[in-house]
């Protein structure tokens, strides 16, 4: 513990950037698999974070209104810098995103709270989700650091394996640049490069 007055030991401290892979990510989520109400909430909300692509402070922001899940899409009111924007959440985000929906009807929390919420209808703090995450990957045996900007490092070089286009890739993380997003894409390996480039020259 640093003294008083004493800057903290961490701050200014950069980490390399983190992609997990879906193992992990399967590994992570299966810890939430309870049907107690704090678990459902937690598996959709990460869940929606890693397929989706939003910051923490985004997916906390979101109301139930937000999230069109027929279509589906995920509307972002006020990103960062303000900017609205929106993301087309995967499959399994949309599915974790229902039965939480169906929770929240039963625990009978108003439409115009959060859609990610406190089981009372109160906001959720971005400590809370990094904490969740920490202790789910911790006892999912994961040697990463998690954290939820790893999701988003994460869904970014899923979309490029799918050979999604750097510049849609960048609208769907809401980056002001496509310099910000290549940053993103350093996790991409020799092997991913191989496996995305098979049969792109195939007639």
């Amino acid at each position: 513990m640093p003294r008083a007055g004493e800057p903290s030991p961490t701050k200014g401290r950069t980490y390399e950037k983190e992609v997990y892979t879906r193992e992990e990510m399967k590994a992570l989520l299966d810890r939430t698999s309870s049907d107690r109400s704090s678990a459902v909430r937690n598996k959709a909300l990460i869940t929606v974070m890693w397929q989706s692509g939003l910051r923490v402070a985004e997916a906390l922001k979101l109301l139930p209104a937000d999230f069109d899940l027929l279509t589906p899409d995920i509307f972002v009111r006020q990103g960062k810098g303000g900017k609205s924007r929106h993301t087309e959440p995967g499959p399994a985000a949309v599915q974790a995103t229902e039965r939480w929906l169906e929770v929240r009807s039963k625990l009978g929390l108003p439409r115009d709270v959060p859609l990610f919420c406190t089981l009372r209808g109160t906001k959720l703090s971005d400590k809370y989700v990094r904490e969740t995450m920490h202790r789910l990957a911790r006892r999912a045996g994961w040697q990463k650091r998690a954290h939820p900007h790893g999701l988003r490092h994460t869904f970014a070089v899923e979309l490029t394996k799918k050979r999604v286009p750097v510049s849609m890739i960048s609208t769907q993380l809401g980056h002001t640049s496509l310099d910000i997003t290549q940053i993103y894409l350093s996790g991409i390996t020799n092997a991913d490069v191989h496996e995305a480039m098979k049969g792109v020259w195939d007639d």
